[in-house]
């Protein structure tokens, strides 16, 4: 996967942007949530889960954005591939 093809994916399903860069602010804005719980507390940014792990793109995009993450993936090839994937998308941004 590459940025451009990221970009054509976004345009897919209707979110035009011309660069990845321009894309991050419409991911991390808040759209409203708050909190069900009468405790007071900060609203803590949601965790990531990807039960197809693969090469860890997910994993990797989530990182970018200041997310946690919980990947499950069975084949020990592809879970091995994702430090370096996690790597590759920093470097897109």
């Amino acid at each position: 996967m590459t940025p451009d093809s990221l970009i054509r994916g976004l345009a897919h399903v209707g979110i035009a942007v011309r660069s990845l860069e321009e894309a991050i602010p419409r991911w991390t804005e808040s759209l409203g949530f708050r909190p069900t719980c009468p405790c007071g507390a900060e609203a803590v940014p949601p965790t990531i889960l990807d039960p197809f792990l693969g090469a860890g793109t997910v994993a990797g995009v989530a990182e970018v954005l200041g997310r946690r993450w919980i990947g499950c993936e069975l084949s020990a090839d592809y879970a091995a591939l994702v430090p370096q994937r996690i790597d590759e998308v920093r470097a897109w941004f």
